[in-house]
C-alpha cells in the first residue's frame, strides 16, 4: 500500500528478489520525502515510522 499511496514517485520500490519470508521486500529511498505521513497512516502492519532527520534541518 505504501508504494501506491505515496505522492512522491521513487520513494518506495519493490525488490527484484524474494525475501526469506517469501515476499518481495519494499525498498525505501527517503530522499525527496515530503513528510506527508500517508505511508505511516495507511500501513496495515504499522511497519513504517516517519521521523524528521534533524541532521538535515
Amino acid at each position: 500500500m505504501c508504494i501506491e499511496i505515496c505522492p512522491v514517485e521513487g520513494i518506495f520500490a519493490r525488490s527484484d528478489e524474494i525475501g526469506a519470508r517469501g515476499f518481495q521486500p519494499v525498498l525505501v529511498d527517503p530522499e525527496g520525502c515530503t513528510g506527508c505521513m500517508l505511508c505511516e497512516l495507511l500501513c496495515p502492519d504499522l511497519a513504517i515510522t516517519v521521523e524528521e532527520d534533524e541532521t538535515h534541518g
